[in-house]
């Protein structure tokens, strides 16, 4: 999670952060951030009607790499998130401050870190130790770069993927052909497997049982036939003999008599 300064975790959190900043860059100076995040002003709420309270609902597997992006000082990938823990992004307006404020703060906001009732803010980057506060334009400076309202590595929606396909198999001759092609291998395939099935003896069985096509078919059905007739030859000689009141028993001994 925080290899390679938690590059994995930046590409697949840029937009949970562009949704978190949404409702803060709104309190701040918009030169502090229309230079470095300028996808984000498209859409851009007024202060006044953005929330106050935003709370965003996920699991470890969300918290985690939250904290990863921010930094390997603020979370170093060795301890997994307890049950029931918050990362809380506090955001604070200075208001008159002094000379010497005013160059802690140069946006006059601030922001606070906690990750379960411990302060982290001045693990990141740019923010003074022992310090509660920090100015926004160090938290911006360290998530802009990855901050984006888009896909994953542009990948091709669902909902585009039919069309996608349709423009590269006939979107040139090329990609016709190659469709073409296709269709008249599988012809090909299909026949060798029918003719092979219905002519030469069926295709070889892979349970141990040979082949089986048409002659094994008709040669099932005369055997099944020559029994049948056999069976009801037998029948009527039997009803035929219970008739004159003789046996094969009975018939066998007189002869022995005699």
């Amino acid at each position: 999670m925080g290899y390679n300064d938690a590059a994995y975790s930046k590409l697949a959190f840029g937009p949970l952060w562009a949704e978190i900043l949404s409702n803060m860059l709104p309190h701040l100076p918009e030169s502090a951030w229309k230079d470095t995040l300028p996808e984000l002003k498209q859409g851009m709420h007024k202060s006044e009607s953005v929330p106050k309270l935003a709370v965003f609902s996920g699991h470890d597997t969300t918290l985690l790499p939250i904290l990863a992006t921010l930094g390997s000082n603020v979370y170093n990938g060795e301890e997994w998130a307890p049950y029931a823990s918050m990362v809380l992004i506090e955001l604070h307006s200075i208001l008159e401050p002094t000379a010497e404020i005013k160059e802690m703060f140069p946006t006059s906001t601030a922001f606070r870190l906690v990750y379960n009732g411990k302060i982290l803010t001045d693990k990141v980057e740019g923010c003074k130790s022992n310090e509660e506060l920090c100015d926004m334009i160090h938290l911006l400076n360290r998530v802009a770069p990855f901050t984006t309202r888009q896909r994953d590595c542009n990948s091709v929606s669902k909902d585009n993927l039919d069309t996608h396909i349709g423009d590269v198999l006939f979107g040139s001759w090329r990609g016709i052909m190659t469709f073409l092609s296709i269709i008249i291998f599988s012809i090909l395939i299909g026949s060798v497997v029918t003719y092979q099935v219905m002519m030469r003896g069926g295709l070889p069985s892979f349970c141990g049982g040979g082949r089986v096509g048409l002659r094994d078919y008709k040669k099932a059905l005369s055997l099944t036939h020559d029994l049948s007739f056999e069976t009801s030859s037998d029948r009527g000689l039997e009803a035929n003999r219970s008739r004159y009141g003789a046996s094969d028993s009975s018939s066998s001994m007189e002869n022995s008599i005699i």
